[in-house]
């Protein structure tokens, strides 16, 4: 299991805040041996807050991309298993019809395997629309499949399903690539926060070594 991330900002403005105190403790500024200054943790604060501000924004991008993909998945997947059926139910021995996959995927499956039976059963409506008229009497062309879609009976064309199913296909990429952008992020900000964490352990060793244990500033220290 990933270890929980813990937000460092507010350590940090503690981090602050006590080094000011110790400096004003002191009656001189204070350095690590990194070189690192005041004015350097102020500046790694801006640095995370700003990595912290780019994840929360990538995660949004990323739930979004996840709720419009599955909004083309709920529009293609049941016009998809309805024009099978429709294909199935008017024409069942015909050759186009042994061309239909036996089975849509799941609504929870993966977008690239509902996707190549999507287009198996694009190409069918296809060859089916380009039928000659009446050489299936019970097969009205070009076919139009009744479908619920968000509990609205609605007729689907070809054109409007070849659609849902390039919008299935731009949504299952938008979430790949929204999920590529935020694991940067969450990358970019993990090397911040373990320069943070290095910068507190020193500052631990550098307050014990200027102030005794009993005192307020060792005794407080973030």
């Amino acid at each position: 299991m990933a270890a929980a991330y813990i937000d460092y900002i507010p350590i940090l403005q503690q981090l602050i805040q006590h080094w000011t105190e110790a400096e004003t403790e002191l009656g001189r500024a204070m350095i690590l041996d990194d070189g690192t200054t005041l004015d350097g943790i102020r500046d790694l604060h801006e640095t995370l807050a700003s990595a912290n501000a780019d994840v929360l924004a990538k995660e949004n991008q990323r739930q979004g991309a996840i709720q419009a993909r599955d909004h083309a998945r709920s529009e293609a997947l049941p016009t998809g298993r309805q024009a099978r059926f429709s294909i199935l139910g008017t024409i069942p021995h015909a050759e186009e019809a042994r061309q239909l996959p036996k089975q849509l995927p799941p609504f929870t499956s993966v977008v690239p395997k509902q996707l190549v039976a999507l287009q198996d059963i694009q190409e069918v409506w296809t060859a089916v629309n380009a039928l000659p008229t009446g050489k299936y009497p019970a097969l009205h062309l070009p076919l139009v499949v009744r479908v619920s879609l968000d509990g609205t009976e609605r007729e689907v064309t070809l054109a409007q399903f070849q659609g849902m199913v390039a919008s299935l296909g731009q949504g299952g990429e938008a979430v790949k690539q929204a999920e590529i952008s935020l694991t940067v992020a969450q990358k970019g900000r993990k090397e911040v926060v373990l320069r943070a964490q290095a910068v507190l352990k020193k500052y631990h060793a550098l307050i014990r070594g200027l102030f005794p244990a009993t005192s307020k500033i060792a005794q407080s220290v973030p």
